[in-house]
């Protein structure tokens, strides 16, 4: 494939095309704002190059398409680019399933769930550390079963515990606090383990005693 910036160019060529396809004009008057149609043609070519780019040859214009409908992905969700995006998920190449996810887990688009827990079972600490962050951010609370699952299915001993327990705790589930235990009686864990379990029962943050005066007075110089 090619990486001399050519592809790149004729994707904006193509954009551009589609645009004037479209029958939109430009400003009447030079320094007035682009108009409304106008503005709407270009998002809509663009979601369809971006929507072509998803099958390039090309691994470079297939992440930069998954960037691109990103950029596009509808309020609500249900607009071409969003489910452009969330079709990325069923890709053959494992990074623009990867990349795909981890947008959707910005958009709190829970169809990224099932991508995102297939690159946590990775051997490869980098990924796993983005999986275990993509899905704090989706937010679901499925999450923490995934995460505990990872610990206990570990063969090869890959699992990063401490990080997992800690987002297990960052969930705040009081259902989790059972399998958290258990990691307590493992002198490695025990630490990882207790501060999750802290975190659930909501008493990680620190409390001033309002009838201390030593704590309301601050340090002393």
């Amino acid at each position: 494939t090619r990486d001399d910036g050519l592809e790149q160019e004729a994707v904006k060529l193509l954009a551009n095309m589609l645009v004037a396809q479209s029958g939109a004009t430009s400003a009447s008057k030079p320094g007035e704002p682009e108009s409304e149609a106008l503005t709407a043609a270009r998002r809509d070519a663009w979601v369809r190059v971006h929507t072509l780019g998803l099958g390039a040859r090309s691994e470079a214009l297939r992440q930069a398409a998954v960037g691109g409908l990103a950029g596009h992905y509808e309020a609500d969700g249900k607009g071409p680019a969003a489910k452009a995006l969330r079709g990325a998920l069923t890709s053959k190449y494992r990074a623009q399933r990867f990349a795909a996810a981890e947008q959707l887990a910005t958009k709190k688009d829970a169809s990224a769930f099932d991508v995102l827990v297939e690159k946590l079972r990775s051997d490869q600490a980098n990924e796993q550390s983005e999986a275990i962050r993509a899905l704090q951010r989706l937010g679901d609370p499925r999450a923490t079963t995934a995460f505990l699952d990872r610990i206990d299915h570990d063969q090869a001993g890959s699992a990063r515990v401490d990080e997992l327990l800690k987002a297990v705790g960052s969930f705040a589930q009081v259902a989790d606090a059972a399998r958290v235990a258990v990691h307590l009686d493992n002198p490695k864990r025990r630490a990882a383990a207790f501060a999750a379990l802290m975190a659930i029962s909501g008493h990680d943050q620190r409390i001033e005693d309002p009838e201390d005066e030593g704590a309301l007075a601050g340090p002393k110089h």
